[in-house]
């Protein structure tokens, strides 16, 4: 088991100075997606989840996401890009 927070998604969780918020879109009408650099007992990690809103002002994070250590970044995003060029393809099929 490793030793980053878990994203329980009933507790709010505060943002700390370090971490740096990268990109955040809308999922649906109570979710969105965040993707956060994060900063965890000295090492750097690629932090993209799903946050709800519980029909307030409030966001709260989600155990929906993926957490990767930024060595690993390069290698999601050839994933990503190659997913990309397959949904391109199989739009194309159709």
């Amino acid at each position: 088991m490793n030793d980053l927070p878990e994203a329980t998604g009933t507790k709010k969780v505060e943002k700390k100075e370090k971490d740096k918020e990268i990109a955040v879109f809308t999922k649906n009408a109570l979710e969105e997606v965040r993707v956060t650099l994060v900063t965890w007992k000295g090492q750097n990690y690629l932090d993209v989840r799903v946050w709800f809103n519980n029909n307030g002002n409030e966001f709260f994070p989600t155990k929906k996401g993926l957490t990767l250590g930024v060595e690993f970044v390069p290698k999601l995003l050839d994933a990503i890009q190659k997913a990309t060029v397959a949904l391109k393809k199989a739009e194309d099929k159709t």
